[in-house]
């Protein structure tokens, strides 16, 4: 069997050499790409607004003394909050400036994953 006899039943189809049907309602493939929208929108969409929104209280809560990490990786302890930097402070007199979108994740005693001591 080659590839072209494989494609003249499509071809028969396009030219409309078979009965057609004349007169079909669009609402079916209408609802149809409607519930696709919803499921993409409640599986991809909806739980990254959810993460976004955390991420924003998290960061907007920020206060002096927090520790926090950034996205590259930095362990360091705010020392100031203004409106779009932080200045952070990784040891005595070591302290630089971060933006404020570059935090990931703030530690602490209510927030961040907490390190098990193993008592001796």
């Amino acid at each position: 069997m080659m590839f072209s006899d494989w494609l003249t039943p499509v071809a028969w189809a396009q030219d409309g050499g078979g009965a057609t049907q004349a007169g079909g309602s669009p609402l079916p493939i209408i609802l149809m790409f409607g519930v696709i929208a919803a499921v993409w929108w409640w599986i991809m969409i909806r739980p990254q607004q959810r993460r976004d929104k955390e991420r924003r209280s998290m960061i907007d809560s920020l206060r002096k003394g927090d520790t926090i990490i950034t996205a590259g990786g930095i362990h360091a302890r705010v020392f100031a909050v203004e409106e779009q930097v932080v200045r952070l402070e990784l040891g005595k007199d070591v302290r630089f400036d971060c933006d404020k979108n570059a935090i990931v994740a703030r530690i602490g005693d209510d927030d961040g994953p907490k390190e098990k001591t193993a008592k001796k």
